[in-house]
């Protein structure tokens, strides 16, 4: 089932008015199991674990 460009904005708007809502703990919680962010509030770097791709002829 795909959405419309309407349901999906208004779907959207809705979650960020209950995310806005949350108190800011919460909103880390939530952050951290979303993975936006570490348990210790930094922003996660993930290394590289494929090999890369040579260079495009």
């Amino acid at each position: 089932m795909r959405l419309s460009e309407k349901d999906f904005s208004a779907r959207i708007t809705a979650y960020l008015k209950k995310f806005d809502a949350l108190p800011r703990k919460k909103q880390k919680a939530e952050m951290i199991k979303f993975g936006w962010f570490n348990a210790d509030g930094t922003v996660p770097v993930y290394p590289m674990d494929h090999v890369p791709l040579g260079p495009r002829e």
